[in-house]
C-alpha cells in the first residue's frame, strides 16, 4: 500500500488485471501473530496514516484504528494472553521512525 501511494505521488498510474494470479505458500490455517509482528503491524499502519493520510481520511482511520486497537488489546488480556495485549499497546503508542531523507 505505502508503495503504491508512493508511485502515485511521484506521477505513475496503477493498473488493475483481473487475470493476474498471484499466489502465497503459506501455512493454512496460518499461525497466530506473534508479539512482535503485532507490534510492527499496529505500528506500521500509524505510520502509513501518518505519512500519507490527510484531513477526512485521517480522521476516518483514527477512528477506526484506536477503538479496534483497544478492543482487540482487551480480548488479548480477557484471555490472558499479555503478551500480546502489550503488543498491541506498544504499536498503538510506539514513537514512528522519522522520515527518510531522499
Amino acid at each position: 500500500l505505502d508503495l503504491s501511494y508512493r508511485l502515485m505521488a511521484g506521477g505513475w498510474g496503477l493498473a488493475w488485471i483481473p487475470a493476474a494470479v498471484a499466489r502465497h505458500h503459506c501455512p493454512y490455517p496460518q499461525p497466530a501473530a506473534s508479539p512482535w509482528a503485532i507490534t510492527l503491524r499496529d505500528r506500521n499502519r500509524r505510520l502509513f496514516a501518518h505519512r500519507h493520510l490527510r484531513g477526512a481520511r485521517a480522521v476516518a482511520f483514527a477512528a477506526w484504528y484506536y477503538p479496534s486497537r483497544l478492543l482487540l488489546a482487551a480480548r488479548y488480556l480477557v484471555t490472558v494472553d499479555r503478551a500480546r495485549g502489550a503488543a498491541v499497546w506498544r504499536g498503538m503508542t510506539a514513537p514512528l521512525p522519522a522520515a527518510r531523507q531522499p
